[in-house]
């Protein structure tokens, strides 16, 4: 396959506010199943199967956990943009996939564009950024099922290669990646 036209790039989610507090949550809940399971155990006399709780503890964490720790993969390969979900490293879903040549509007995602996009009345947007702060973030429109949606991802030089050769009316500038 030609090397130009196929490109991927995955980034990892900040463990920052939403994120931070869903972690410290998740922890206390895992405390508060344990603590609440061995009670009920010792009040109705069951003290045999308190043995078996921490590998009922240890299965509750290892499948819900890496829900918390996810990165987020982007490929583009023969003008289709792909976004997945890598979930604690594990497991992958694919969530949207996207003709590049049917974008709208591709461009850096900045205090004009946050404006601009909010006067669009978007129904959808996806979010596969590691930060929303994040350096070269950028925002793509692209209509389906009729509505206008919206995408943000993280671009580098590559990336933006491939978006202005499948589209190039897009918005293009410098990146530090």
């Amino acid at each position: 396959m030609n090397e130009f036209n196929t490109y991927e790039f995955v980034v990892s989610q900040k463990k920052e506010g939403k994120v931070n507090l869903y972690r410290i949550l998740a922890v206390v809940g895992y405390v508060l199943f344990f603590l609440a399971v061995f009670a009920t155990l010792c009040v109705l006399h069951i003290p045999q199967f308190v043995a078996v709780l921490p590998i009922f503890e240890w299965i509750l964490i290892f499948f819900t956990w890496r829900y918390l720790s996810q990165e987020y993969e982007y490929s583009m390969t023969s003008g289709y943009m792909t976004f997945t979900v890598i979930y604690g490293g594990r497991s992958k879903k694919k969530k949207l996939e996207v003709c590049i040549k049917d974008m709208k509007e591709i461009a850096p995602y900045d205090e004009a564009a946050c404006a601009r996009l909010e006067n669009r009345g978007l129904k959808k947007d996806y979010i596969f950024v590691s930060s929303l702060d994040a350096p070269d973030m950028y925002y793509a429109v692209f209509d389906q099922e009729g509505e206008d949606q919206v995408v943000y991802f993280e671009a580098t030089k590559k990336a933006l290669q491939i978006l202005r050769f499948y589209n190039p009316v897009t918005v293009v500038t410098e990146v530090s990646r």
